[in-house]
């Protein structure tokens, strides 16, 4: 008689969203890292403004969905209350000021913010902006609802680059180290299968 094989636990379904951000053309290395250190299934979101920054086509290479474009006809299939049933957990990389306004305001202006919404899941912000808007008390008001809310905003990591513009050195808040975003993906997934 065989044995019945324990069932295997079921791989983590994330949902990445991307905003407009120059920062968003890191996407691919961060989804690769991702996927490299843990096994899931991720399905991307893309603001109509990530599309100035990201490839749909060459997004869809490397995860199971991507999803695109305000088209009402792409409703039947991306609802975001079905979108919101088929993952466990969200990243927002990047997340922008505006993003995090949305958040904290409960506006719908896209897809992707209808779905902090709809959604019954943590979601995690990766804030990207330039000094002056991150200190900004409007900013710093929007993060603490978005927290107030029950939802994560990382700390930004801070970097330093040549910028042509400038003609020098500039300094941002950008994305922390994938590795880090890992381990807020591990944190977050393991609170919710003790909740």
């Amino acid at each position: 008689m065989d044995k019945l094989k324990p069932a295997e636990p079921a791989k983590p379904r994330i949902l990445v969203g991307v905003t407009g951000s120059v920062d968003a053309m890191l996407l691919p290395h961060y989804i690769r890292r991702i996927r490299q250190l843990m096994d899931c299934s991720m399905s991307v979101i893309l603001t109509p403004e990530a599309l100035t920054f990201v490839n749909a086509d060459s997004i869809g290479l490397i995860v199971e969905r991507v999803i695109c474009g305000e088209d009402p006809k792409d409703w039947n299939t991306d609802r975001p209350g079905k979108i919101a049933a088929d993952h466990d957990l969200m990243i927002v990389l990047p997340a922008t000021a505006n993003t995090l306004a949305a958040a904290a305001h409960g506006t719908a202006q896209n897809r992707l913010t209808m779905m902090f919404l709809v959604a019954t899941f943590p979601i995690l912000f990766f804030p990207v902006m330039g000094p002056t808007i991150w200190t900004k008390p409007v900013v710093r008001r929007n993060v603490e609802m978005v927290r107030a809310d029950g939802h994560t905003v990382i700390e930004p990591a801070w970097k330093e680059q040549y910028e042509p513009d400038y003609g020098r050195m500039y300094g941002h808040y950008t994305l922390p180290e994938p590795e880090d975003v890992v381990s807020a993906i591990r944190e977050h997934l393991a609170l919710r299968l003790a909740a």
